[in-house]
């Protein structure tokens, strides 16, 4: 259990195949809503990922609002809305809504 205003952020990374090739896990100090954390959490997992060479991603995630800003390529004045533009500048997407398939998990 995390003390209070600390976030627990955690990803892995998948090859073609399905094995987790990479795992990411971290304390993050201070205190942030849900989709926020999700978010913050996909943007570090992806910079680890690109670190280690991976260029490809399919993202899943089970956060609707995070999935859906990313899909429709909206955006707010907030944290959040921060934290999609990091993600979107760290794949390139130069158009509004990010082109791979993001999967819901149930």
């Amino acid at each position: 259990m995390l003390e209070k205003n600390r976030l627990g952020l955690g990803g892995v990374t998948r090859d073609n195949i399905g094995d987790v090739v990479v795992a990411i896990c971290v304390a993050w100090e201070g205190s942030a809503s849900v989709e926020t954390g999700e978010a913050m959490a996909m943007r570090h997992a992806l910079r680890i990922s690109m670190q280690v060479g991976f260029e490809r991603f399919e993202i899943e995630t089970g956060n609707m609002k995070l999935d859906s800003h990313l899909m429709k390529g909206k955006t707010e004045a907030s944290m959040f809305g921060s934290i999609l533009d990091d993600i979107r500048f760290l794949v390139g997407v130069k158009e509004k809504g990010i082109k791979w398939p993001i999967v819901q998990l149930s």
